[in-house]
């Protein structure tokens, strides 16, 4: 059912983001139907605004470190 949503989305020229993304056999599934976007507990428990802030900031000077372009 996934790949039949995922499908009919990129035709109807729509990104696609995946909600409840709790586990990696999920997040292989979506991959290989190239889902463009993911959320769930297996990237991280809900934040509220102050430590979502933060974890932004510590991303951005991760990537400044490593010589990365932002996003």
């Amino acid at each position: 059912m996934a790949a039949a949503i995922i499908n009919i989305a990129h035709n109807l020229g729509l990104k696609v983001v995946a909600e409840g993304v709790e586990e990696e056999a999920q997040l292989n599934i979506l991959r290989r139907y190239d889902c463009e976007m993911l959320q769930g507990f297996l990237y991280s428990r809900p934040l509220n605004a102050e430590r979502f802030e933060k974890l932004l900031s510590e991303n951005q000077k991760l990537h400044t470190l490593l010589g990365q372009s932002n996003f």
